[in-house]
């Protein structure tokens, strides 16, 4: 099978073609919706994210079958497909992150009288519920806290619920290696 990461209208094709010329089935690791508009479009480039979005979806009913982040973009954007949720994503960590386990970080966590950690690295936008979180901090009681990481065009908001709140930390955008011992940390 081919695995493809994302949703490219050009390399969902090239999995379609490759599906046709040589039976092979392919699927298609979901992290994002498709073809997101942003405060940078202008009418031309969101036509044009219309036209790769009706692209993206008749290649995805193509798959073979979906890994989905979340459970809504298997079901919006490729309903009646075979599906896996997974939770997250994850990279080849530094020996040191990959020795240590879940459980000897739960147990560091559960000694410590820290707030839980929440962590979202990724695009800092409406579309991707991260104004949602922020809202979620000041909404709730508890002893956890919220970090995120990224850019986009809800930076800005951000960054204020952070000034704003003890509970919200804006860290911006982070080296690789970096991000990798921040998600080892989180709860």
């Amino acid at each position: 099978a081919v695995l493809v990461h994302g949703v490219n209208s050009s390399l969902l094709w090239a999995a379609v073609s490759l599906r046709r010329a040589l039976g092979v089935p392919f699927i298609v690791l979901l992290t994002d919706p498709p073809s997101v508009r942003t405060s940078f479009d202008n009418p031309v480039t969101w036509h044009l994210k219309q036209v790769d979005r009706r692209a993206i979806l008749a290649a995805l009913r193509r798959a073979a079958g979906v890994v989905a982040l979340a459970p809504r973009l298997a079901a919006d954007f490729a309903p009646g497909i075979p599906w896996l949720h997974v939770e997250g994503i994850s990279s080849i960590l530094s020996d040191e992150i990959a020795r240590e386990t879940p459980r000897d970080r739960a147990s560091d966590r559960s000694t410590s009288r820290d707030p839980q950690r929440v962590v979202y690295a990724g695009g800092i936008s409406m579309a991707y519920g991260v104004l949602d979180l922020v809202e979620a901090v000041a909404c709730s009681d508890g002893q956890w806290c919220l970090e995120i990481y990224g850019r986009g065009p809800e930076s800005a908001a951000v960054e204020a619920a952070a000034r704003n709140s003890p509970r919200v930390h804006f860290g911006g955008v982070v080296r690789s290696d970096e991000l990798w011992r921040i998600y080892a940390g989180a709860d």
